[in-house]
């Protein structure tokens, strides 16, 4: 009686062995099909350091966030210290989606064939100078020869496009300082360390009305199409058409459109270069081709 229990007892832990080597093997191929890696993988979507990291992470973080809650895909935000460590990335290819002026998005076409995928339709992206309230300065004539203040070289519309309009269009000689990002510019300027300096309408509004009464616009360039989000080739099409279609359904809640203009994205619609950018690239890739340089 024992050898027959014994017998049965050692082909019971045989088939539960065998039976769990079987779910085991099945767990690492579902693990290693492509379909798994497909619903696993994390795409990064890059933001431009045009404010500081503590204040885009509150604006960008619910959109990241309601993008993986409606789509099912899984991203990842991506801030920077430095906007050199953005154009890095930019120039590397690096991530998946960024958020950043036309002129990157050029840049980012022409060295990795990014496409914009939606862009802001209540506004077009125009540069301003701003000089202290009570400053003599009245006309840009009189910024011949001063020190102004840009957030840094390659911020398209509060220092490419306004430094390149006043030297080769207006022939005004100046001497830039570059000071990190907007919110030092409107500072600098308040506090009478530049005559005058370089930013965008959003940003200055944005800005603690103690600080703004001090200001005074100067200047406005002629407007272009405002930043799109961008995506990188490699990003599946579904993914892409997926972020497109779960970004426009912001307008139709009142809460989609308060998210929409925090992340100033109003109104958003499909984005198109040739309707959109085509007309700027040759200035952009002009003004950026230190950056497009880098990647030879």
């Amino acid at each position: 009686m024992r050898e027959i229990h014994g017998n049965r007892s050692g082909q019971s832990l045989k088939a539960v062995f065998a039976l769990a080597l079987f779910v085991l093997l099945g767990v690492i191929a579902l693990a290693t099909s492509p379909a798994s890696a497909q619903t696993t993988r994390v795409y990064t979507i890059s933001r431009a350091p045009q404010l500081s990291a503590i204040v885009l992470a509150k604006i960008w973080r619910p959109y990241v966030d309601y993008l993986i809650k409606e789509t099912g895909y899984h991203f990842r935000l991506k801030l920077y210290g430095s906007r050199p460590d953005f154009e890095k990335d930019v120039v590397q290819g690096t991530p998946d989606f960024f958020y950043g002026n036309p002129g990157y998005f050029i840049v980012g076409r022409k060295l990795h064939n990014y496409s914009a995928l939606v862009r802001s339709n209540a506004r077009q992206l125009k540069g301003i100078i701003v000089v202290n309230k009570d400053s003599p300065i009245r006309t840009i004539a009189d910024l011949a020869g001063q020190t102004l203040a840009f957030p840094a070289p390659t911020a398209l519309a509060a220092s490419l496009y306004i430094r390149t309009l006043l030297r080769e269009r207006e022939g005004i000689s100046f001497k830039p300082l570059y000071v990190g990002s907007h919110e030092n510019v409107y500072r600098n300027v308040a506090n009478n360390i530049s005559v005058a300096g370089g930013g965008v309408h959003r940003t200055l509004n944005r800005e603690p009305e103690e600080l703004r009464k001090h200001l005074r616009i100067l200047f406005e360039t002629p407007g272009m199409a405002p930043h799109p989000i961008s995506v990188h080739p490699r990003v599946p099409v579904a993914v892409a058409t997926a972020v497109i279609e779960t970004t426009l359904k912001l307008q139709t809640t009142e809460a989609g459109q308060k998210m929409l203009k925090n992340l100033k994205i109003q109104k958003p619609v499909a984005a198109d270069f040739l309707r959109d950018y085509q007309s700027i690239e040759e200035l952009a890739l002009k003004m950026y081709a230190p950056l497009v340089n880098k990647s030879k």
